[in-house]
């Protein structure tokens, strides 16, 4: 970038320019105030990336296309205003919008206070609350699609609600974020890849009938967790969809379940014959693996603070990948069969 990595602290760029190129000001931390011409028709990738003391800006109505991440890493963005005029974008209290206003496309990092989604919108775009570190909720309207990639990844929100219109959340849509309770609508019928993970003050989840699919590591790392309920509807959870939930004390599925069942809170599939989920929140110091079970999956008992001990029935003859990991207190590993039963039992390799 022409300009990348400069000390300038502010730049008034002239009426005659037309692009602003890739990287053009990226890095320039120092700059606080910006100007841009009134001829100005794109501005490319990572063209204003980590300017972290640039506080609000103002795009023309000239501007129709923006590159990818041009506001990324601008930890001191509180506002983006679009001239009168413009065709291909808005602002709605500062969040820049786009198609028409039926796409989110950002919100500034330093956005603060509760946020209203206008109506009409039907996209987040992937990242749009990413890293916003100063709002406290969001509050997305009937109609909406889709929850983008990354959308609310590192958000601050304790407070996002899901519509019922609601048809992708998307990978990582709300990784590590500030939800302390989420209502995840039959409209949704598969969530992406760690959807909801590492979201620490989460510690309310209602799955609602009609979702299919829980994806691989869905709800991973969720320490505040304490029970979830698996509706019906559901034949699909991918592993570690409830690993390191070390709050989680149990798992419980809908009788109606075909795929699933769950004991004492336990995740099984539908005929008992797998062990699917110990919670790892539980709090007895001892479990008995049911008498049926023929296989343990992978990463089954991880992070299990509380159990001290486990016994493996001989109908056990098959365990997964590291099927017993990270319990610190567990000092038993009984077994009811015979040395030669247990030298047969298939260990899945790494």
């Amino acid at each position: 970038g022409a300009f990348s990595g400069c000390r300038l602290t502010g730049v008034e760029l002239p009426d005659s320019l037309v692009i602003i190129g890739e990287k053009a000001f990226a890095d320039c931390r120092n700059l606080r105030t910006l100007t841009l011409g009134s001829h100005v028709e794109e501005i490319r990738a990572q063209a204003f990336q980590t300017c972290t003391e640039l506080h609000s800006i103002s795009l023309p109505a000239s501007v129709s296309v923006i590159g990818s991440y041009v506001f990324s890493d601008c930890y001191s963005l509180t506002a983006i205003h679009v001239a009168e005029g413009s065709t291909a974008f808005s602002s709605s209290d500062g969040v820049l919008l786009a198609d028409n206003g039926t796409k989110l496309l950002f919100c500034p990092k330093q956005y603060s206070g509760s946020f209203v989604c206008p109506g009409g919108v039907v996209e987040i775009a992937d990242g749009a609350f990413s890293a916003c570190s100063a709002i406290t909720g969001v509050t997305l309207p009937d109609g909406l699609k889709k929850i983008g990639s990354g959308a609310f990844n590192q958000c601050s929100a304790a407070s996002v609600n899901i519509p019922d219109s609601v048809e992708v959340i998307a990978d990582n849509a709300f990784l590590n974020s500030g939800l302390s309770s989420v209502f995840v609508p039959a409209s949704v019928k598969e969530m992406g890849n760690f959807a909801f993970a590492s979201s620490w003050s989460l510690e309310s989840v209602i799955l609602e009938e009609g979702l299919e699919s829980i994806s691989y590591g869905a709800f991973n790392d969720c320490t505040a967790l304490r029970s979830i309920a698996i509706p019906a509807s559901v034949g699909s959870i991918g592993l570690h969809a409830f690993s390191k939930c070390t709050g989680l004390g149990a798992i419980n599925v809908s009788e109606a379940n075909k795929v699933y069942s769950s004991v004492d809170g336990v995740l099984l599939n539908r005929n008992g014959t797998t062990l699917i989920q110990y919670p790892a929140g539980r709090s007895a110091a001892e479990y008995a693996v049911p008498a049926q079970v023929s296989r343990i999956d992978s990463y089954a008992f991880g992070f299990c603070d509380s159990l001290q001990s486990v016994s493996i029935p001989e109908s056990v003859t098959k365990i997964g990948i590291r099927a017993i990991h990270d319990c610190p207190a567990l000092t038993q590993l009984l077994y009811e069969g015979t040395a030669a039963q247990w030298a047969q039992i298939y260990w899945d390799a790494e």
